[in-house]
């Protein structure tokens, strides 16, 4: 009996750079306070700033909410995509009451939801 041989898969990364930065002491301790502020490391922070990105403060206070919006709006957007393949795929014969039936029921969820909301 012959041994399988095991394939090793090469991942290849992406070439970095190393960069030296020489601060003085406030400086680094500034950086370092503005990363934490941000809710950044450093390096993510030195990353977002050479993007031209703005850094704006992680608010992890609505973390939760914000998950909670999200997995609302994913279902609705399952339930658009439900009626959208069912009308493409029987094009001439999809019902189109079922289609109305669904698409309204999809706007009082999004209202209903954007009433508990408030302001976004």
């Amino acid at each position: 009996m012959q041994k399988e041989e095991t394939v090793k898969k090469v991942v290849k990364r992406k070439p970095v750079a190393k960069v030296l930065l020489r601060l003085e002491f406030e400086e680094r301790d500034a950086l370092n306070a503005k990363a934490a502020e941000a809710g950044f490391s450093v390096n993510e922070l030195l990353k977002k700033l050479i993007q031209g990105g703005r850094i704006y403060k992680r608010d992890d206070s609505k973390k939760e909410l914000t998950r909670a919006r999200n997995t609302h709006l994913n279902r609705i957007n399952s339930n658009l995509n439900m009626l959208a393949k069912h009308a493409n795929y029987h094009r001439e014969e999809a019902d189109a009451v079922l289609m109305h039936v669904g698409l309204k029921q999809i706007r009082r969820e999004l209202q209903a939801l954007l009433g508990q909301w408030g302001n976004v």
